[in-house]
């Protein structure tokens, strides 16, 4: 008997999929959703194992808070947090965002939210190109040096907002929200490589410079928003880092308890606004997806992606070099995308990748991926496979 199940991605699009074998990965975040302001109010407040929020600050301090990009409803929760720390006598001429570089609309819709509550500060979109924009901040154990925002470096007050994610997501290194996020171009190449995020010790060694830059920089707590489904807000935890990010992999290894069964069909949802259908975005899905799907299986992205590849994408068009070659180039490559066509390239290797998205059929081939132009389409791929997993 066939089950019927909803298919929820971006902001608008619902389809239904029914099939004889649907099986859900996660999906306890996705049904939840909390009470924003009560949640922000307690997070600064309340943080765990750190005091309230405004015992932190001495008048005249000049506070920044790291808004991530990723993060749902980041609008709202930074304008919330915005106003309680004015509504603690903070000046606006010492309040300051900095939003996480690729960020382009989250910074859009951060500065619309503050000015409809008559809100006049500082929103800067980080640019990891702009030296003016970088500074030097202290030398890591390797005797790396470290760089990151300057308005974060020259602040007295760090508060990072940031999306939580799993330790086991494409990019879970920590809640610490700065870095890389606010580095330089060469230090964000380096982190964003699949040969390093794709090994436990690699992982660790990561996440072990991202909490060394917070050291150095003085952030010794945090705010990460738990993502539920349609781009909401699940709820929000603050505190110490070490217990932030203890309280998130407790509720993601809730959420994430499933059947080690795979499947022969892999169906992942990306929803969210605009900010949240990016390439990356699509990275952590089939970097997810891999992880449920049979070797030699099938996985379906379904998003309402709207950006053309960039550089590092196009390089898995090409017919003139090897494997290997397009591999090194990827490596090798210091563009934002480059994390996204590793994934892809590795993926494409043993799984048969489609993508659900606003872009051309060409352009989506082009990547080495199958093309979903409808809800009838993806019916007939689960049709003809005996296993379905949905990964919300």
């Amino acid at each position: 008997m066939a089950e019927t199940s909803d298919l929820r991605f971006g902001t608008q699009t619902r389809w239904r999929l029914d099939h004889r074998s649907i099986s859900d990965v996660g999906g306890r975040l996705a049904a939840a959703q909390c009470d924003l302001a009560s949640a922000v109010e307690t997070a600064l407040t309340s943080p765990t194992d750190f005091p309230s929020w405004d015992t932190a600050i001495v008048a005249g301090d000049k506070v920044v808070l790291i808004a991530d990009p990723a993060a749902p409803q980041i609008d709202e929760v930074v304008g919330r947090v915005a106003e309680w720390f004015l509504a603690q006598s903070v000046s606006a001429e010492n309040l300051a965002v900095v939003v996480g570089h690729s960020g382009d609309e989250a910074a859009e819709a951060i500065r619309a939210r503050l000015t409809s509550s008559g809100v006049n500060i500082n929103v800067q979109l980080h640019d990891p190109d702009d030296t003016d924009q970088i500074s030097y901040l202290a030398a890591d154990t390797s005797a790396d040096a470290i760089y990151l925002n300057r308005l974060v470096v020259d602040a007295d007050v760090v508060l990072p907002i940031g999306c939580a994610r799993s330790n086991s997501a494409l990019d879970g290194l920590g809640c610490f929200g700065t870095f890389p996020i606010l580095s330089d171009r060469d230090t964000r190449a380096k982190f964003y490589r699949l040969d390093q995020l794709r090994t436990d010790g690699g992982r660790a060694a990561l996440r072990d410079a991202a909490s060394q830059a917070a050291w150095w920089l003085g952030v010794m707590a945090a705010m990460q928003v738990l993502p539920g489904g349609e781009g909401q807000v699940a709820g929000i935890t603050s505190g110490i880092l070490e217990t932030s990010s203890a309280a998130v992999q407790t509720q993601f290894d809730q959420d994430w308890k499933t059947s080690d069964e795979l499947s022969d069909l892999v169906i992942a949802l990306v929803d969210g606004d605009a900010a949240e259908q990016s390439w990356l975005s699509v990275a952590r899905a089939v970097f997810r997806a891999t992880r449920n799907a049979k070797p030699g299986g099938s996985i379906v992205v379904c998003t309402e992606l709207a950006d053309l590849p960039g550089k590092a994408l196009r390089r898995l068009g090409s017919h003139t070099k090897s494997q290997s070659d397009i591999e090194n180039q990827i490596r090798k490559s210091r563009e934002d995308d480059a994390i996204a066509a590793a994934v892809l390239l590795d993926a494409t290797e043993d799984y048969h990748v489609y993508l659900a998205s606003r872009l051309r059929r060409d352009t989506v081939e082009r990547l080495r991926m199958g093309v979903i132009e409808s809800e009838e389409q993806l019916q007939r791929l689960a049709g003809s496979l005996a296993s379905c997993a949905i990964i919300r």
